[in-house]
């Protein structure tokens, strides 16, 4: 019988650390559009607060919806740079 082990923090951090060609495509997963779903989902269930901003989590998707290829490229290549 083979068991399964469902990925760790570790494993995780060893993508990363120990294979930097990765990083890239480590990136990508974390951009995918049924990730940044969950991770607002995650936000709006802990009743996020506005950020410096003072955008609420309500307004955030509007907010994607008109900027995100841009920050995506952004965070992709390196150059993303976050407004204060």
């Amino acid at each position: 019988m083979v068991i399964m082990q469902q990925p760790s923090e570790i494993t995780v951090a060893s993508l990363i650390t120990e294979h930097p060609a990765n990083g890239f495509r480590f990136m990508e997963i974390i951009l995918e559009r049924g990730n940044m779903f969950k991770a607002l989902k995650r936000v709006r269930d802990n009743k996020g607060a506005p950020g410096i901003d003072n955008m609420t989590v309500d307004q955030l998707p509007g907010y994607l919806k008109r900027h995100w290829l841009k920050i995506r490229e952004g965070l992709l290549n390196g150059t993303y740079k976050p407004l204060p």
